[in-house]
């Protein structure tokens, strides 16, 4: 059934900006302000994309509303410091160790030998760098410590009771 006031009403622009911006207000209160210091940080970096600010920098720009130490989110927080460059250097290693993690997993589950701490591991880091995605994890001296900790853990060399008959 085609109701003609919720028609005229979803036309009318003025409805969909007001609706639009309620929604991306309670979206900003759920968020504790995070949407508006990401777009805020994004809109910084648009003058130093390349090579960041500087380690801790963040800190120091103080035009960023809702005064933070880090901007919630470690993607950004190293863009910001690092920049592109720095934050590709940062990223590659660790995405490659933790693929390389992920492969000898496998080769572990596909052999029928699971090795439950390596999961552990890898559990930590997969859990502290999604919250990291939306908050300072990677800022905080404690979860860097137990992901520091778990990487080892996740890419251990095997003992010779354990070694796989296809290493990686």
């Amino acid at each position: 059934t085609n109701f003609p006031a919720t028609t005229e009403l979803v036309a009318n622009e003025d409805v969909k900006a007001t609706v639009s911006a309620s929604t991306a207000n309670v979206i900003n209160r759920v968020t504790t302000g995070r949407i508006d210091i990401w777009i805020s940080s994004i809109g910084a970096l648009k003058e130093a994309l390349m090579l960041g600010y500087g380690s801790n920098s963040y800190v120091f720009l103080r035009t960023l509303p809702n005064y933070t130490p880090q901007p919630h989110s470690m993607v950004i927080q190293f863009l910001m410091e690092w920049g592109l460059v720095g934050a590709l250097l940062f990223a590659v290693p660790l995405l490659v160790a933790f693929a390389r993690g992920a492969r000898l997993l496998l080769i572990t589950i596909g052999e029928q030998r699971l090795n439950f701490t390596r999961v552990a591991a890898g559990g930590i880091i997969v859990t502290l760098s999604i919250q990291g995605l939306v908050d300072g994890t990677y800022f905080h001296a404690q979860p860097v410590f137990f992901i520091v900790l778990a990487f080892p853990v996740w890419l251990s060399a095997w003992s010779d009771g354990d070694a796989p008959k296809n290493p990686v």
